[in-house]
């Protein structure tokens, strides 16, 4: 959470003048009442994908190609969970059968507080997590994008009531302010696909 200290104005000194650049006789800075502080978390999130498509993992295209729960087709995002056991359910519930267990691999994304917005749950339509994505909840994606508010929207998980995932936009300014680690082998236990 950011938390901010109450701040004057502009750079002026106790003395109302601006002389010194709002500091003091020996040149440091006043107390941190007299001047804005932020503190920023460093948030991480996960994301799983196919390892022949690690190369394109942060492009947004597949989600641009098919649409999802928080995008219409056409729309650029990138689908991260707050946790590496929430982006591997999110692969699950997609997972066709066919799929190779052992052809994944996970990256972590780290990123300031800062470049994140947050969706409420309480503002969302009925239903929305069940079944097929809702033309409201992809509207809401492709809104945040089109305005550019921020680098990352938190979004409600649809598997996991009170977990959280994130929609990164590749195309906003601020991307190259996150933090992209290697990829790492992620293969997934086949115990996890038994009915």
């Amino acid at each position: 959470m950011a938390v901010d200290a109450q701040a004057r104005t502009g750079r002026e000194s106790a003395s109302g003048d601006d002389q010194d650049g709002g500091r003091g006789a020996r040149g440091r800075r006043p107390d941190t009442a007299d001047r804005a502080r932020r503190v920023h978390l460093m948030l991480q999130g996960w994301r799983i994908v196919k390892a022949r498509l690690a190369a394109i993992a942060f492009t947004g295209e597949g989600p641009r190609l098919a649409g999802g729960r928080w995008n219409s087709r056409g729309t650029r995002v990138v689908y991260l969970g707050s946790s590496a056991s929430l982006a591997l359910l999110e692969v699950l519930v997609h997972l066709e059968w066919e799929d190779v267990l052992s052809a994944y691999c996970l990256f972590s994304v780290s990123f300031d507080e800062s470049l994140l917005s947050t969706v409420e749950v309480e503002g969302l339509p009925s239903g929305w997590a069940s079944g097929a994505p809702l033309v409201e909840t992809r509207l809401i994606g492709d809104q945040w994008v089109r305005d550019g508010r921020s680098t990352l929207l938190e979004v409600p998980s649809a598997i996991v009531p009170h977990e959280t995932n994130y929609l990164l936009n590749p195309e906003h300014p601020d991307f190259a302010k996150i933090t992209i680690g290697p990829p790492v082998p992620f293969p997934i236990d086949e115990r996890l696909l038994k009915g």
